[in-house]
């Protein structure tokens, strides 16, 4: 059974970041254009350190480790004193492994 790690990202894992993003965006396929078609991987590594730049006290955003490798991440707000998860993905590999429950209940505690 393989193990993984869940931590606050950090500008170093903007490369991580957007393959797993793109990996379980293409895969759950909810729009016909792979995430690829629709933004340059390069731009979208530029708004991942961009963003993570501007993350303050009320938002945060997470990774899960597999291996060494990204295999997951989330985003959570807080709104109004209550923690919203904006968005959540996990790699097709590590899907019923238990990550994305890992990843949910850090991201809004």
């Amino acid at each position: 059974m393989s193990t993984w790690l869940v931590r606050e990202a950090r500008r170093e894992d903007a490369d991580g970041f957007v393959r797993a993003h793109e990996a379980a965006w293409n895969a759950v396929g909810l729009i016909e254009q792979r995430l690829g078609e629709l933004v340059p991987f390069e731009q979208r590594v530029r708004m991942f350190e961009e963003g993570l730049g501007k993350v303050n006290e009320d938002a945060r955003v997470w990774v899960a480790e597999l291996e060494g490798d990204i295999a997951g991440l989330a985003v959570c707000r807080r709104e109004q004193g209550e923690a919203e998860l904006r968005d959540l993905y996990v790699v097709p590999t590590a899907w019923g492994s238990g990550l994305a429950a890992a990843l949910h209940r850090t991201a809004l505690d």
